[in-house]
């Protein structure tokens, strides 16, 4: 399993981007306590904090796949 791509086809579904956009913009933290995967949300709005805790919200992550 792709992770970045399944999380580009999560992000997709709830947002206005399309998958490949979002798979464009994902990646690698610096720090890895940062977590393995990043997209910046001021993609999706101009308040990225507001929208990161939006999306965490309506996204239903596979087991797999966690937030930090």
């Amino acid at each position: 399993m792709d992770y970045k791509i399944e999380v580009a086809k999560l992000l997709a579904k709830e947002t206005h981007l399309a998958a490949d956009d979002i798979l464009s913009q994902i990646s690698v933290p610096p720090n890895p306590a940062l977590g393995d995967l990043a997209f910046p949300c001021f993609k999706v709005g101009k308040n990225a904090k507001l929208e990161a805790e939006n999306l965490k919200k309506k996204i239903k992550l596979p087991k797999l796949i966690s937030y930090i």
